[in-house]
């Protein structure tokens, strides 16, 4: 039997008191669900001492929310109703002042000039005054209702028991405070002193909530979920900071249906477990006052499952660029240990923030999510790099090993460019840990660097890629590691850039041979669709240059739109390819301003050179 059990049913088998008791704790701590499933129990289960009517009379209780008490009258009618639980609420919420005219029936005065503490209590009620801290106290002073429940306590002998968070109350001695909330906190002390003998202060078994929580689900499956995964749930829960049992039970509540849809794919289990750690992250954060736009800002990094994961230690950056970089950066250092299994997403978030969750939506984000454990949980590559990434769930015994069987995949070449950097920045943490008999030494850089060159030529370039692989810390305790990672992402970073060259080289050629064949109608669909936007840097302009002059109207004119297209701003070319327009393009059509003979065709190329003028410079 815990401690604030034995205080309460010594203060209950005690004949005569004068005092009433209090159990205080922080808002969400499990107060409420105390005194529901527990303290209600363990008054029903205690006999009055020396009953006079029944030797085996029970006490019971008479549950009083303070909550936006605003005058002593609106205390009164409040006890009035608590003893009285035959009474609906709802009628005195309706009826409302008349509460007091009902009241004086049974003799009770509740009127605003002369409100008395209801005299009619047996000794066997019990009142639990709740919410102390959410009084109106710019209509009543707290100093106020603590004597109105001393007058129960002292002057009526009833049992009282106070449940409160009593934080805002309470001077910090380590700061020196001069603020008008000092008489309300000196009040406080001093009336409390007279009326509260003793104060527990509420701690939640976390273990035995849960459990009821859980046994309280409705949905077989769901709930049996619930219980096979309590362990990662609470952890991920503990990994939230505050333990607000109210947290804890919107994610039961709500986290139900994102089961229901995830659990519709082939691999439920990685696809629910993936939502699972995001849900609960993004739920803790949000129910700490973190804004939905700050939640969103979190996928700044983050595009795919595993690829994507962040695996650096403690990440930092010196030239933080704005307040949303912070933010990503605590989060990072507060749920390090799972953020490589961490997935954004942002219907995620709106359910939480709205309550509306979009269950189409979210059932095309699962099918996406499960294509990916398909690439992944179909090879054994994709198993052991998943084991590793939990690194919590592992035994020591199978640590080394795992990293053995995944360095071997790696010289067998069984992950693509992105796997290949989040493998390496995975080994990285685990050299970072010193993991004992393994260290990431320049041998296994060699091997890496191999593995990664010999996917030059299967690479396909992508636009994302820096943004889809993990970063690492470069402050000064990291500085090994830093320069490790770097080394071979730079090298990575390179062979992206290679085939982005490769692919616009091929890209504008074939933009050159469709003028060349004079397709007016294929010229015309690069710059219809944005998906057909070609990158500039693999033209030939002084080909360009010379379809322009020589090429039918047509033609010449659809390849100035096209142009006009392909760089609407300067952020569409690069420093270099600026440099070529200037020196192989523009002056070309500035001779064919001056010399050319064609008006149709003068009105486009004057176009296209006032916009690259413009925009170039």
């Amino acid at each position: 039997m815990n401690t604030p059990d034995t205080v309460i049913i010594d203060y209950l088998n005690s004949f005569e008191t004068d005092y009433a008791i209090m159990i205080s704790g922080e808002w969400g701590c499990g107060k409420s669900y105390y005194i529901s499933h527990v303290l209600n129990d363990i008054i029903k289960d205690t006999l009055v001492p020396n009953a006079r009517d029944n030797k085996d009379s029970h006490y019971s209780s008479a549950y009083i929310s303070l909550y936006g008490v605003s005058s002593s009258e609106d205390f009164e009618v409040r006890v009035f109703n608590g003893i009285n639980p035959w009474l609906d609420n709802r009628f005195w919420r309706i009826t409302g002042l008349l509460a007091s005219k009902t009241a004086s029936f049974f003799g009770i005065s509740l009127g605003k000039s002369d409100a008395k503490p209801v005299t009619n209590i047996t000794r066997d009620k019990v009142l639990i005054f709740d919410d102390l801290e959410r009084i109106c106290e710019d209509k009543i002073p707290v100093k106020e209702v603590l004597g109105l429940i001393n007058s129960y306590a002292e002057h009526l002998h009833s049992k009282v028991i106070i449940v409160c968070n009593e934080e805002k109350y309470l001077f910090n001695e380590d700061v020196h405070e001069e603020h008008v909330e000092d008489k309300v906190k000196q009040d406080y002390k001093k009336y409390k002193e007279k009326s509260v003998r003793f104060t527990y202060t509420f701690e939640p078994n976390v273990d035995v909530v849960y459990d009821k929580m859980v046994s309280d689900i409705s949905e077989e499956h769901y709930m049996a979920f619930l219980i096979r995964n309590k362990t990662s749930i609470l952890s991920l829960f503990e990994l939230g900071g505050k333990k607000n049992l109210r947290t804890l039970k919107f994610f039961i509540d709500t986290f139900e249906k994102v089961f229901r849809t995830a659990n519709k794919t082939k691999y439920k289990d990685s696809v629910i477990r993936s939502y699972l750690v995001s849900f609960m992250l993004y739920v803790c954060e949000y129910k700490s006052g973190v804004s939905s736009k700050d939640l969103i800002s979190l996928d700044l990094s983050q595009f795919k499952i595993d690829t994507s994961a962040f695996l650096g230690i403690n990440p930092r950056r010196e030239d933080k660029e704005s307040e949303k970089e912070d933010y990503l950066t605590i989060f990072k250092e507060r749920y390090d240990s799972v953020y490589s299994e961490f997935k954004p997403s942002h219907l995620l978030i709106d359910y939480i923030a709205t309550g509306y969750l979009d269950e189409e939506s979210l059932l095309k984000e699962t099918i996406t999510l499960d294509s990916e454990y398909d690439r992944l949980a179909l090879k054994d590559e994709g198993k052991v790099f998943q084991k590793l990434q939990r690194m919590t769930e592992l035994r020591d015994e199978e640590i080394i090993p795992l990293i053995n069987e995944m360095i071997g995949y790696v010289k067998e070449d069984r992950y693509n460019l992105y796997d290949l950097l989040s493998v390496y920045a995975l080994l990285l943490k685990y050299d970072y840990w010193r993991v004992n008999g393994f260290e990431l030494t320049d041998e296994l850089d060699d091997d890496f660097k191999a593995a990664i060159e010999r996917r030059r030529e299967r690479h396909i370039y992508n636009n994302m890629f820096e943004l889809k692989t993990p970063i690492w810390d470069g402050s000064e305790k990291n500085k090994r590691q830093y320069e490790k990672y770097n080394a071979i992402k730079s090298l990575a970073m390179k062979i992206n850039l290679d085939a982005k060259n490769k692919n616009d080289k091929a890209e504008g050629v074939l933009f050159i041979a469709v003028a060349e064949s004079g397709d007016v109608a294929k010229l015309r669909e690069y710059r219809t669709d944005d998906k057909n936007r070609i990158a500039v840097s693999g033209i030939d302009w002084d080909k360009v240059a010379g379809l322009i002059r020589n090429a039918p109207n047509p033609v010449a004119c659809e390849i100035c739109d096209c142009l006009i297209f392909f760089i609407p701003n300067a952020g569409f070319i690069n420093q270099v390819e600026t440099e070529r327009v200037k020196e192989e393009l523009i002056p070309a059509l500035n001779d064919y301003m001056e010399s050319g003979a064609n008006q149709i065709r003068k009105i486009y190329i004057n176009e296209l050179r006032n916009h690259l003028v413009e925009v170039l410079h």
